[in-house]
């Protein structure tokens, strides 16, 4: 089966993922109308329709360097990423944009990002998966009492130089995370109990 008919199915029972649960913890209010009422956003923000963009195209990186294609250059990954981008932009509610940006702006931003992954991006002895799904059993430690499943998607699974094995995620924040970020975000967490 497909890898996206695999994650529409764990994404259709009932579940927890990082970002509900990311929500939650910041705004009960916004988590019950989107998961409970399962409410249609009237908007959404132009960082998630651009993260989902880049993702794209460097799923497409990782894919080639898996399926032992020649790797993409920097205009192959961009005509990948304005493709996404471009789909993004018409499908769904509409998208809200910063102060400072605008549908082009952040076009040139994201082959900007492109070409610096390409200059900066390590070498991998392997890749093992891309956008590998993963779903796991949650219990209450103190009650044993059986929680919706946890699933979520890896966006790669490498192998180093070293032979040791390594999950990547990649994120087109804003800012560059801090160290407290790293160190309590809850997707970094709870995707370590499903790192393979």
């Amino acid at each position: 089966m497909p890898t996206s008919n695999v994650i529409k199915l764990l994404f259709a029972e009932e579940h927890l993922s990082a970002s509900q649960i990311g929500k939650y913890l910041r705004c009960p209010r916004s988590h019950y109308f989107r998961y409970v009422e399962r409410r249609t956003p009237e908007s959404r923000a132009s960082a998630l329709v651009f993260g989902s963009a880049i993702h794209t195209a460097l799923g497409y990186f990782y894919s080639a360097h898996r399926n032992h294609r020649a790797e993409p250059g920097l205009d192959e990954l961009t005509d990948i990423f304005r493709g996404a981008w471009a789909e993004g932009l018409d499908d769904g509610p509409p998208v809200l944009f910063g102060d400072d940006e605008d549908a082009d702006k952040l076009t040139d931003m994201g082959v900007a990002m492109l070409g610096m992954f390409l200059k900066k991006a390590p070498f991998y002895r392997d890749v093992v998966e891309v956008e590998m799904p993963f779903s796991i059993e949650l219990a209450d430690p103190d009650t044993g009492e059986v929680l919706p499943r946890l699933v979520g998607v890896l966006d790669a699974v490498v192998r180093e130089k070293d032979g040791n094995y390594a999950v990547l995620e990649h994120k087109t924040a804003a800012r560059r995370w801090t160290d407290d970020k790293l160190a309590y975000d809850n997707q970094l967490t709870l995707y370590s109990l499903a790192a393979p």
